[in-house]
């Protein structure tokens, strides 16, 4: 156990150094002058309400993933919900970060691995899943990410596929799981799909609960974009509305997609950066809008989420204890 955590350390640690060392090679394009005369015009009220935004998206997130707990009869509070999502947010920009979202899930349960998989897996999936349709549409109205949007587009009909696994899809399985390789890991994706299912769907149709938990996905992205909104309009930026919650979804598209990365670091700055100079904003005002957005959406979560992981889970991270499978 002990070695879980250390390993989850070393990587935050090694996400805030890339996250540091990007922003260093960033600001070579900006005048130090103009960085310190932006800050100094912000004020307490700017950052309490910046917070304020990016704590509410957190708050619609975990209200899904209550949904989500409580649709697999897991028997958690909101509030157990509310300490469960902002402590994993430490591991958030980390590879496999979900899965410090189900072992403390499963510390406030003491359910098995397989059960609390069935909200973790649903929950990633309908970020991944909201985000995509709100960059298929978007790229459609904006010219953008067109090649990019047809491979978003396939990533979305697998999803479906194995969500709903039509009949030639478990014949196929089925014969998979004859070979002896692979009979042990398609058992475990065939287990975790079936909780999955159970989470999401009813008599394996999507209902009316498919639809809101599905929504609040979409509203955590608009909620995103409307945080991206308010950094440009305090910088001097002009972006639509549309095109900010666009490009926040972009942004949460690249580090699903691209989940091997720590955070997405490198490449999601690259890919805002990008979107930001087709939209012909200035690479200096880009720069910035940049940084102080992943501050907000990254090194502010990751911080409040090691605050609530010492807090409310601190005989586990400095204890020995042990978890009862």
């Amino acid at each position: 156990m002990q070695k879980n955590w250390l390993t989850i350390a070393l990587k935050i640690l090694l996400t805030i150094i890339l996250f540091v060392g990007i922003f260093v090679l960033l600001t070579k394009n900006i005048h130090p002058k103009d960085v310190t005369m932006v800050l100094k015009a912000f004020s307490w009220q700017f950052i309490m309400e910046a917070i304020l935004i990016v704590i509410f998206l957190s708050l619609v997130k975990t209200f899904r993933f209550y949904l989500l707990a409580k649709k697999s009869n897991l028997g958690i509070t909101f509030w157990q919900s509310i300490k469960i999502f902002f402590a994993s947010q430490a591991t958030t920009p980390l590879p496999g970060g979900e899965f410090f979202r189900g072992t403390l899930l499963k510390i406030e349960t003491g359910k098995e691995a397989l059960t609390i998989s069935g909200p973790v897996v649903s929950q990633a999936l309908i970020e991944i899943i909201s985000a995509i349709a709100i960059v298929l549409i978007g790229s459609a109205l904006y010219k953008m990410l067109v090649t990019a949007s047809i491979v978003l587009l396939f990533i979305v009909i697998v999803t479906f596929i194995f969500l709903f696994k039509p009949k030639w899809l478990k014949k196929i399985f089925g014969f998979i799981k004859r070979i002896p390789w692979f009979k042990k890991p398609f058992e475990n994706v065939f287990n975790m799909q079936k909780e999955v299912q159970k989470t999401l769907l009813t008599n394996n149709r999507p209902d009316s609960f498919t639809f809101h938990v599905f929504g609040l996905g979409i509203m955590a992205h608009i909620i995103g974009g409307l945080f991206v909104f308010f950094i440009a309009s305090a910088i001097g930026v002009s972006l639509s509305v549309l095109f900010s919650i666009f490009l926040y979804s972009a942004t949460v598209v690249i580090q699903g997609v691209l989940g091997v990365i720590p955070g997405g670091v490198g490449v999601t700055e690259g890919g805002m950066l990008g979107l930001l100079k087709l939209w012909m904003v200035p690479v200096s005002k880009s720069v910035l809008l940049i940084i102080l957005f992943r501050i907000g959406t990254l090194l502010f979560v990751v911080v409040l989420g090691i605050v609530f992981s010492i807090i409310f889970y601190g005989k586990y991270l400095f204890l020995r204890h042990t978890i009862k499978s």
